[in-house]
């Protein structure tokens, strides 16, 4: 009797250990199992977290500009700072015509030129080639490049030929090749030639970038009525740097594709 009354004391004690062993394995699963779940909700809330953040930052830049951007090669170095504008109402500047012979001179013509002649052609390697909206073509001097120019540049090429065709009557070396078709046979001008392409092309340019910079009403104190004042101050892209980016990249040779110079866009 004293044995199997051993015997089950030591039994009972073995299906408890074997009880609290079970007990303790299912509890380890159960742990092991919460870890994992835990860590799958910890990655899947850092991913949301992350794709949240994008399309803040997105959200962000889109308020900020407006609209998406465009790719061009000078994105990196883009800057804005205030400029001071010239008040051509009632001053005159270097860019304007001389006001003693109501023509513009050299020092004019200089200072239009200088705007954008050594911008006109640029070149790119591949890798920024690739990213444009549009392909271009390689430099016909240069191959290993690609040459493109900059918008600005272009659309000051086509004001600068508008300025000189309001004086091709008054100032002779104005008439140049690219404005023959400014006059029809027999004198007359010629109102839906090359300049009229240079006007809408403007026209255009200004509604693309549409500058809301606003004018406000005061008191002339020269007309001596109120009159819209033109803003002293706009917030401006920094032509300096962009001007030395298109220096620096510059095609010296004339480009040729093989139907002579390029000298009109």
């Amino acid at each position: 009797m004293a044995d199997d009354a051993a015997y089950h004391l030591v039994q009972d004690a073995n299906d408890e250990e074997k009880s609290w062993s079970k007990k303790r394995t299912k509890g380890r699963r159960i742990s092991y199992y919460l870890h994992i779940i835990f860590l799958a909700c910890l990655y899947a809330t850092a991913v949301l977290a992350g794709a949240l953040t994008v399309v803040i930052v997105e959200q962000s830049s889109r308020s900020a500009t407006g609209s998406l951007q465009m790719y061009t090669p000078v994105q990196e170095i883009i800057q804005y700072l205030p400029v001071e504008q010239s008040n051509s109402l009632h001053y005159h500047n270097p860019f304007m015509a001389n006001p003693a012979t109501g023509l513009p001179d050299h020092t004019t013509d200089d200072r239009w030129q200088m705007l954008y002649n050594e911008s006109m052609h640029t070149s790119i390697p591949p890798s920024l080639a690739d990213r444009l909206p549009l392909k271009t073509l390689p430099v016909p001097s240069d191959p290993s490049k690609y040459l493109i120019q900059l918008e600005i540049y272009h659309q000051l090429h086509c004001l600068n030929s508008i300025r000189q065709a309001l004086w091709l009557d008054g100032v002779e070396h104005y008439r140049l090749p690219h404005f023959k078709d400014f006059y029809l046979p027999g004198g007359r001008r010629n109102y839906t030639g090359h300049g009229a392409k240079h006007l809408d092309w403007i026209r255009q340019s200004l509604l693309c970038n549409g500058d809301t910079t606003p004018v406000s009403w005061q008191w002339d104190s020269m007309a001596k009525i109120p009159l819209p004042q033109l803003p002293e101050t706009k917030i401006c892209k920094n032509m300096h740097v962009i001007d030395e980016w298109t220096r620096m990249n510059a095609v010296e040779e004339p480009v040729d594709f093989g139907f002579g110079p390029d000298i009109d866009l």
